[in-house]
């Protein structure tokens, strides 16, 4: 595994999106349920965040481990793309439910089209380029 794909490179990326997007979405959520109150802004903000930091860091941790793992395009893209954001999606809408989030659509759609945004190009971009790089520093 090259260096970027280290074990240690990995996990500091993970840890960094969960506390980038921890902040960005429980906010997020806070903001678009203040209209029901204080304690319920609050509730889907904690319920947001505590899925986000848990979540970014699996997420990021998983979706590179795919990638540097997987040798075909197909795989890299259905186990690093399609997988975590169908998981993801799931989890976080019931999470909602269970919740009681009474604006569940407004709270939980902009970070899952954000995270599938950032995502796809990662798969499609960004990875691709680390691993030419990566071979390219390692030949030299």
């Amino acid at each position: 595994m090259s260096n970027s794909y280290s074990i240690a490179n990995i996990l500091k990326r993970g840890m960094l999106s969960g506390l980038i997007f921890t902040l960005l979405w429980s906010s997020w959520a806070y903001y678009v349920n203040s209209l029901f109150g204080e304690y319920i802004a609050m509730r889907a903000a904690i319920t947001q965040g505590s899925f986000t930091i848990v979540n970014a860091f699996f997420y990021t941790v998983f979706m590179e481990y795919m990638f540097a793992k997987r040798s075909s395009r197909l795989s890299r893209f259905g186990l690093a793309f399609i997988l975590p954001n169908v998981i993801v999606s799931i989890v976080l809408i019931g999470l909602h439910l269970v919740r009681e989030t009474p604006n569940i659509s407004a709270t939980a759609l902009p970070p899952i089209l954000i995270v599938c945004s950032l995502s796809l190009t990662y798969v499609l971009v960004n990875g691709p380029r680390k691993l030419i790089l990566d071979t390219e520093i390692s030949a030299t």
